[in-house]
């Protein structure tokens, strides 16, 4: 009895062993599922561990997608040798490092950075092909390290710059002409010809112009035409007799007269030259002006032009050295800041820049293109002879302002035109079913290249999410459902996982399962002899094939 009763016990020891074994494993496997999810799943982040600070710390650049050096031979109060350039991106931002060993006096007067970009491919050959491309495929930033700001476009304590304009239309209020914009393009005695009409009481003429600003130039039409401070009216003209008046003035948009401005013009059969101005106060509107000859007389009359021209004085551009004649910056959202001190690549003090460039502001980012880039800015001699003005670029066939500064340098982004999913939306979680399964369903997304599903005891947020359990990853479809839940309450949450691995976590949701109470059947029977009573049977396959070997050993007794 005692021998059976030790192998009873040695055979329940054995079970129990093998029980913790099997359930050991059974819980090692889904822990480490669920740590294999964790640890594939994507970091909940949208931007670059970079920090604006100025200081190119090597934790911060050693990853960047780009690194690039360029000689410079400096002046003497600074230093040949190899600067650089780290270009890096997040789905959100361009990072911008300069590294300029060569610059080696902090002094910051004067000082100015720029970057020039080409971010669609835009063909380049001449000047103004740069300028007519911007906000279209061609960015640009500048900043003024001296007074810490953007550099503006135009400048206000500069002379005012000219451009002219040859009028193409004319309105005849009063009389008739005879002629087109060729005959007043020079003094060449080719007239055009006006002849009076009677009013009533005299014989009139009026010939209106209206000039729009935009028309005078090339690139940054809507800048420059904002900023024309006044013009001048510069015409020849003669009668075929000598009249009573003769005037310049202008009139509104309705073709009213301006009653304050009443210029003399020539009256005789002499050709006269006048050069007539207007100021921004009497101007039609901001951008345009509606010039009026008129000619009064007793008697029938005829005037002749034979040469005609407006001139438009606007302020002039900001010049920085030699050679950016047109510095103007499409790109006003940015971060940057700027060190002088030693780095990796030089132990040297010297001066460092770090800008950080939000992807919309780069209206012409395209995702099948490469990114071109000129940097440039003063602190030491480099490309433009004879100032302090640097630049680094790639050929001699520039396209942008600069005259001594070369291409831009090309870098493949392969996140350029990265367009975000929007975060996921979940359902409210309807009840489970009876079996406490539970179905979370969200909104679908074309951005989104999977989703990753977690569940929590509490609601799942970004402070939090990595504490939740990843219950499935890598999903192509926007549903869930979530099987063999016991009792309790859960939260859910779902994770848009885009096409660079970025996550964007869903709002959360939870569902409470109460399964149905079991029925228990009890039955009565006859208990055996104790050297005969069966092992108690706790549950699982292992215990049906202990259960057989007991049975076994107790008839060969």
């Amino acid at each position: 009895m005692m021998r059976n009763s030790k192998l009873v016990i040695a055979v329940l020891a054995a079970f129990f062993m093998m029980s913790t074994v099997f359930i050991g494993a059974s819980w090692d496997s889904s822990h480490m599922t669920a740590l294999n999810l964790q640890n594939d799943r994507s970091t909940i982040a949208s931007a670059s561990s970079i920090v604006i600070d100025g200081n190119l710390s090597t934790d911060e650049w050693s990853t960047a997608q780009h690194k690039v050096q360029w000689y410079m031979d400096a002046d003497p109060e600074n230093s040949d040798g190899f600067n650089y350039m780290y270009v890096d991106e997040d789905p959100y931002n361009l990072y911008i490092a300069l590294d300029l060993c060569s610059d080696q006096t902090n002094d910051e007067d004067g000082e100015w950075v720029g970057l020039w970009m080409n971010t669609n491919e835009t063909a380049t050959a001449y000047d103004i092909d740069w300028e007519m491309a911007l906000n279209n495929g061609m960015e640009s930033l500048l900043h003024d390290v001296d007074n810490d700001k953007t550099i503006e476009y135009f400048d206000n304590d500069a002379p005012l710059i000219l451009y002219t304009h040859w009028p193409n239309e004319w309105i005849a209020v009063n009389g008739t002409y005879e002629g087109n914009q060729n005959d007043i393009l020079y003094d060449d005695n080719v007239y055009l010809n006006v002849t009076s009409e009677f009013n009533g009481t005299h014989y009139v003429y009026r010939l209106d112009i209206e000039a729009d600003f935009h028309d005078f130039f090339r690139f940054f039409k809507d800048l420059y035409a904002e900023n024309v401070m006044r013009t001048a009216f510069w015409v020849r003209s003669q009668h075929n007799v000598s009249i009573d008046e003769h005037f310049l003035s202008v009139s509104d948009s309705q073709g009213n007269l301006n009653p304050d401005i009443k210029i003399p013009m020539g009256t005789g059969t002499s050709e006269i030259y006048d050069v007539l101005d207007i100021y921004r106060e009497n101007f039609t509107s901001d951008t345009t002006l509606r010039f009026s000859m008129n000619g009064v007389n007793s008697a029938p009359f005829n005037t002749s032009f034979d040469y005609q021209r407006i001139i438009a004085y606007a302020n002039t551009t900001t010049s920085l050295g030699d050679g950016s004649v047109y510095p103007y910056a499409t790109i006003r959202n940015y971060d940057i800041a700027w060190s002088f001190g030693p780095t990796e690549n030089n132990a040297s003090d010297h001066r460092s820049f770090e800008i950080k460039i939000p992807k919309s502001e780069l209206e012409g980012y395209s995702m099948d293109t490469d990114l071109g880039i000129v940097a440039g800015g003063y602190g030491t001699l480099a490309s433009w002879p004879n100032t302090h003005n640097w630049v680094y670029a790639n050929t001699t066939l520039t396209g942008i302002p600069e005259t001594d500064s070369t291409e831009y340098v090309s870098f493949s982004m392969l996140m350029k035109g990265w367009t975000p999913p929007s975060a996921p939306i979940l359902e409210a979680i309807t009840s489970p079913d009876p079996d406490g399964n539970v179905l979370v369903n969200w909104n679908d997304d074309a951005e989104v290249e999977n989703w990753t599903i977690y569940r929590h005891s509490s609601e799942i947020t970004e402070l939090n999410v990595e504490s939740a359990t990843a219950i499935a990853s890598g999903l192509i479809e926007s549903q869930f459902n979530d099987t063999g839940l016991s009792d309790g309450t859960y939260w859910y949450a779902v994770a848009a996982i885009d096409s660079f691995g970025y996550s964007h976590l869903s709002n959360s949701m939870s569902v409470t399962v109460e399964l149905p109470a079991t029925t228990t059947t009890t039955t009565t029977s006859t208990i055996p002899p104790i050297d005969q009573q069966l092992i108690l049977i706790i549950g699982g396959a292992g215990a049906v094939a202990i259960l057989v070997v007991v049975i076994v050993i107790l008839r060969k007794r």
